[in-house]
């Protein structure tokens, strides 16, 4: 465990002992933060690493600051599907807003080429699309050969040899290329389309494998949105997902909304079992218990849902996330700040000591952010601390040490606000513990005339300078 640094002889402190704790069970949470339910041991490798390293570092003075880390909802307008099979049903797809609608086709089957593929009217049979049919094409692949053998010889006076009538025929190839045909089709709807079911026609070769196909409708007035309660999930917790139809602000009710899970190591996980709260609302819930390190780390959300409005059929798909992170580690205390200053009375650097307790030896990094308060009563950012330092099983002090260097820029008048305490264990890069508020410790009085300046500006200050998002210095 490392020691907070001494002063020098020549150097004075303000407040009260590292003695002094404010526990963090009293922290108010907001959005973002991540809170353990309990500690469990998690197999990890304790990184070799074990001197701490220090860093400090200027902020944008200009922006607000907000303690909230919302999720953010996704939103969806198009519809993802594997397709395949001899029955020409399971081709077949609702399109609700085909003005500017677009079919992204690929075969599921990397290997197989797709020389030919269509849209057609299921109501009528009428072909949709002017896409013609590919006549496989040849490149030149003396730098990229398909078989070692076409290394040998040169195209014949650069040219290519003349496709044959038969797509599906073999080009006569000059040494050094290949035949290509593209495995990739987009199509749109060049004809004169109502809403109404559309039907994709594939080769006979394809359709044991199957293809992936997306509809894209950027016109349509219906869409699906997915979210989390939160963007980070501990052991014990219940991971609320909520999906949302709506055709534009009017809400959706009585469709059918299903989805799975896609594991950090992207396996597919369980399904999503949704049930109709009403206004267009659809709720999953997922409960969290695993160590397992299968289950640590992001996890994907794929939703779907059909239904109809306004009398069109649609079918929408959207791709969410949420991170677990089950932790063996929490932040438990956090000392009051610590102001050092030289034997001019100029602040040297302001230092918060954050208690750390953990089930095993493993090494961590805690960050945090200093806020001043503005003349509007706003809160601005002034700068951030990270330390790196290995803690040994059982209970720990971490320092985070906020240099003159990353608060002088700003000129701005304490006193600052601790925010955003975050513990990573740096193992896996696991996070541990997020407190957004951080118990609401705050800083002695100081005034920005009393921070000393550094002789250089560090470069990174120096693009927030560049940016405009720190002044210049005069």
């Amino acid at each position: 465990m490392l020691e907070r640094r001494r002063p020098s002889a020549s150097s004075t402190t303000t407040g009260p002992s590292a003695a002094g704790r404010a526990p963090t069970s009293g922290a108010v949470r907001v959005a973002g933060d991540i809170v353990p339910g309990r500690l469990v041991a998690v197999s990890i490798t304790t990184p070799a690493v074990t001197e701490p390293v220090y860093w400090s570092g200027a902020l944008q003075p200009k922006n607000p600051y907000t303690l909230e880390q919302p999720a953010q909802a996704v939103v969806g307008r198009d519809m993802r599907r594997v397709m395949k099979g001899s029955d020409p049903a399971a081709y077949v797809f609702p399109l609700d807003a085909p003005a500017g609608a677009k079919v992204v086709v690929h075969p599921v089957n990397p290997d197989l080429p797709l020389p030919t593929v269509h849209l057609v009217d299921v109501a009528t049979g009428t072909q949709l699309d002017l896409a013609r049919d590919i006549t496989p094409s040849s490149v030149n692949s003396r730098h990229t050969p398909a078989t070692p053998d076409l290394l040998t010889g040169q195209p014949k006076d650069g040219k290519l040899a003349p496709a044959p009538a038969d797509v599906n025929g073999l080009i006569p190839l000059e040494p050094g290329w290949v035949q290509i045909v593209p495995k990739l089709r987009v199509l749109t709807f060049d004809k004169p389309t109502k809403p109404g079911q559309v039907r994709i026609v594939v080769p006979a070769d394809i359709q044991a494998d199957g293809l992936w196909v997306e509809v894209q409708q950027p016109n349509t007035h219906i869409t699906l949105a997915g979210i989390g309660s939160e963007l980070n999930f501990s052991f014990g917790d219940s991971a609320e997902i909520t999906a949302s139809l709506m055709a534009d602000k009017t809400p959706i009710n009585g469709a059918t909304v299903g989805g799975f899970i896609e594991l950090p190591d992207h396996s597919r996980g369980s399904d999503l079992t949704f049930s109709s709260t009403g206004n267009g609302q659809y709720v999953a819930k997922v409960p969290l218990a695993s160590a397992d390190w299968k289950y640590i780390g992001v996890w994907g959300l794929h939703l779907k849902a059909t239904g109809s409005s306004g009398g069109a059929s649609f079918e929408r798909d959207v791709d969410s996330a949420f991170g677990y992170y089950p932790a063996h580690a929490q932040m438990v205390g956090v000392g009051t700040p610590v102001v050092s200053r030289g034997a001019d009375g100029l602040v040297d650097q302001i230092t918060v000591d954050v208690d750390v307790e953990t089930l095993v030896d493993d090494r961590f990094s805690v960050k945090g952010v200093l806020t001043y308060t503005a003349a509007d009563g706003t809160e601005h950012s002034l700068a951030a601390a990270q330390t790196g330092q290995s803690l040994s099983a059982g209970k720990g002090t971490i320092p985070l040490r906020f240099d003159a260097s990353a608060m002088a820029f700003a000129k701005a008048d304490g006193p600052y606000h601790l925010r955003d305490l975050v513990l990573v264990s740096q193992a896996g890069s696991i996070p541990q513990h997020r407190i957004g508020r951080a118990v609401d410790v705050v800083t002695p009085a100081v005034l920005a005339r009393e921070i000393r300046f550094p002789k250089q500006i560090p470069i990174p200050v120096q693009e927030l300078i560049d940016n405009g998002d720190i002044d210049p210095v005069k």
